[in-house]
């Protein structure tokens, strides 16, 4: 090989290469089992939450509690004040055997039945008449709220307190 080849060769290397990375950047960001990724799991990724407890305000008939629940790695409780809509979300999730690891319940509208400093993540396409007080009163330190607010998604995280 004579010299002069030698730029040439280094200039078909870097494309290859460059082509390579770029490939291999644009194709790890897609779901390996080609499954699409819904809203709800792509502000769950946002969050930065990697596992816990998820708590959907106004769950409806369970649609979006499945995909909450994910790949598994949290325990999702839905929460709707409509009896009616409960039933129905808890027949989805049984008939797809997911009852246990994802459950949904009644509540008044505006206390959650929680403790204090419990959930990860709290989600909420609207939040009601739930105060944004009451959701950071039960979200762990470090935990998110992920609110939809006039069309726009907001991550509000709970500080941690500086002595844990």
């Amino acid at each position: 090989m004579s010299i002069q080849a030698l730029p040439r060769l280094k200039c078909h290397v870097v494309a290859l290469a460059s082509l390579a990375l770029l490939g291999l950047l644009l194709f790890t960001q897609l779901p390996a089992t080609g499954d699409v990724v819904s809203p709800a799991q792509v502000q769950i990724s946002n969050s930065g939450v990697r596992g816990g407890f998820i708590v959907q305000i106004g769950c409806g008939e369970g649609h979006q509690l499945q995909e909450l629940y994910g790949d598994g790695r949290y325990q999702v409780h839905g929460l709707d004040t409509a009896a009616a809509k409960v039933d129905r979300a808890r027949k989805s999730v049984q008939q797809k055997g997911l009852y246990g690891d994802i459950s949904a319940d009644t509540f008044d509208g505006r206390q959650l039945p929680y403790i204090d400093n419990l959930v990860n993540i709290v989600y909420a396409d609207d939040l009601g008449d739930v105060a944004m007080k009451e959701v950071i009163r039960v979200l762990a330190p470090g935990g998110v709220a992920i609110i939809q607010q006039e069309g726009q998604w907001t991550h509000t995280v709970k500080p941690r307190p500086d002595n844990i």
